[in-house]
């Protein structure tokens, strides 16, 4: 990858994880009212940059591979923002699964993507970065899903005032309740109170342990792998 390939794709990792990071702590806080299209357009642009990371960092030889991510991806964006419109219906609940199995294997894209890298740099490091980030919305969507699956999978009564207030409320509290899992945190206030709801609860816990642990090995790994410098 030539020198400016390489800056694009910084630029697009670091705006990656800026969208995330807006995602994740700053949509939740603005009013309710437009609060759930911000959550779909936001989504929708986070669809269309992960499709350029993994598509610039797919092999050449693989034109196939590049191909299917990049109609893949603007295909979910197109739907995604459609879907943003159209809240509570089966297009938007077929586009949510579609999109968790999208971001599922976006993170172990990057996975590969990080595994494969010669150097740690700063977009290897960035891209560790919003892999996690996006296993925290992947198990964000997967609750959503459980719940509208069965309303009783999980236990929202300590939120049930917050879940009542609308459709972007509940989206935050989805967020919130799959990155306290994911980082095992655990404050209680969220319990599975089905066999669909412990599955998940017990996958996330365990994934969010495994991420790091492999993403940290292959870093310690590559940085204890350089050879020394000349002035090293």
């Amino acid at each position: 990858m030539n020198k400016n390939k390489k800056n694009i794709n910084l630029w697009i990792n670091i705006l990656l994880t800026a969208l995330l990071v807006f995602t994740i702590f700053i949509i939740n806080l603005l009013p309710e009212e437009n609060k759930q299209k911000i959550y779909g357009h936001s989504y929708a642009f986070i669809i269309l940059l992960c499709s350029y990371v993994v598509f610039i960092k797919t092999k050449e030889q693989n034109k196939t591979g590049k191909s299917l991510v990049f109609i893949t991806g603007i295909t979910l964006f197109i739907a995604r923002f459609i879907g943003s419109y159209l809240p509570g219906s089966i297009f938007f609940s077929i586009i949510s699964l579609l999109e968790l199995i999208f971001f599922f294997y976006v993170v172990f894209r990057l996975i590969f993507i990080i595994a494969a890298a010669k150097k740690v740099s700063s977009s290897v490091i960035i891209e560790a970065i919003n892999g996690y980030l996006l296993l925290g919305i992947v198990i964000s969507l997967a609750i959503g899903i459980g719940y509208w699956y069965d309303n009783n999978s999980f236990d929202f009564s300590s939120s049930f005032d917050i879940m009542e207030r609308g459709r972007g409320s509940r989206t935050g509290i989805f967020l919130y309740y799959g990155f306290v899992t994911l980082t095992t945190v655990g404050y209680g206030d969220l319990v599975p109170t089905s066999n669909f709801g412990r599955s998940i609860a017990i996958f996330t816990g365990i994934a969010g342990q495994l991420y790091l642990a492999v993403i940290l090995a292959f870093l310690i790994g590559k940085l204890n792998s350089r050879k020394p410098g000349i002035n090293e």
